[in-house]
């Protein structure tokens, strides 16, 4: 998958708290430019399962939001976001992006730390969709990609002569 960057947002269950982007990958995000841009990849109203998609200049932002358990509170919600050039891409990182978390979570590596610990290993492995390999889990993607992928060549399939 050609993606340029992987940025992890957070919303803490606190009281008072305010969306913010914990890092990213390859580049980094200034505090000024994440206060501008922070809404692009946990958009408000955001809730646990939302998928969307957005636009920063020419390119396009895919993001899925999840929860993470908070025991002193309210769950807090992040979101993972894949910023692409590539608008066939979007379906697939959609599905990619949730089928992650799905397997950090039920393997009870899901939390913030284990996220931007291993945020490099998650963005090589979804670009080279290979593996992805962390002290603490490895997520074949390969597989994932396998799946994802004969979906979307039927739905590109579907629309053919669809257009007169």
């Amino acid at each position: 998958m050609n993606i340029s960057a992987i940025v992890l947002s957070e919303l803490k269950g606190s009281v008072n708290s305010n969306p913010q982007i914990l890092c990213s990958y390859p580049y980094e995000i200034n505090y000024l430019e994440s206060s501008n841009l922070i809404h692009k990849f946990l958009p408000f109203g955001s809730q646990a399962g939302d998928c969307f998609e957005s636009r920063i200049a020419k390119e396009r932002v895919i993001s899925y939001v999840f929860k993470i358990k908070n025991y002193q509170g309210r769950d807090d919600l992040m979101s993972m976001s894949l910023i692409t050039s590539h608008k066939d891409e979007l379906e697939t990182g959609k599905l990619v992006l949730k089928e992650i978390v799905e397997i950090f979570e039920k393997r009870g590596k899901l939390n913030e730390i284990v996220l931007e610990t291993n945020l490099k290993s998650i963005f090589v492995g979804i670009e080279g969709e290979t593996e992805i390999t962390t002290k603490e889990l490895t997520v074949d993607l390969e597989k994932i990609f396998a799946q994802v992928k004969p979906k979307e060549e039927k739905k590109k399939q579907s629309l053919k002569g669809a257009l007169f």
